[in-house]
Parts: structure tokens; sequence; C-alpha cells
């Protein structure tokens, strides 16, 4: 049973990793486009498929928060999300 709790750990870490590197890959495409990344199909793929993560943390945070630092509290929840997921992938090794 606890091989089974650790291989759902590893496959959201995973997962939280990948989406990590998106934003991450996303922020360098814009930060190296020179305000043309409006045109780069590179970073316009990252806007898709980052997209729908920026969705769900427009749904949690608060309204009041500007929608231009979406991206930052994007990274943020994903790496606290990916910092609990390391905590129980060490506390289940062992139990």
């Amino acid at each position: 049973m606890e091989s089974i709790f650790i291989v759902i750990i590893i496959y959201l870490k995973s997962f939280i990793e990948f989406a990590g590197y998106l934003v991450i890959g996303q922020g360098l495409t814009y930060l190296l486009c020179f305000g043309k990344h409006k045109k780069n199909t590179v970073y316009k793929i990252f806007l898709f498929l980052t997209d729908p993560l920026y969705k769900i943390v427009a749904l949690i945070i608060p309204k009041s928060i500007n929608a231009k630092h979406i991206p930052y509290y994007t990274l943020l929840i994903l790496f606290l999300s990916w910092l609990l997921l390391v905590i129980g992938k060490v506390i289940s090794n062992y139990n």
C-alpha cells in the first residue's frame, strides 16, 4: 500500500516540476524577446501550455491582486506544492 502512495507522490511531483519548468521557460522567453514576445512562436506555445495553470491560480487568489502578478503566484504555488510532496515522500520513505 505504501508503494502506491509513493508512486502517486512521484507522479504528482513530476507534473508539478514540468509545470514549473513551463512557467520559468515562459518567463525566460519573455526576457529574451526584448518586448516582442507577442510575435514569438515559442512564447505562444508556452502561453498555450501555461494558460490553464494561470486560470486555476486566478480562481484561487483574491481578486484584489493584479493580473500581471498571476505568473509569480503560480510559480510560488507550484514551488510550495513541490515542497510538500518532497516532504511527504521523505516521510513515507521512513515509515
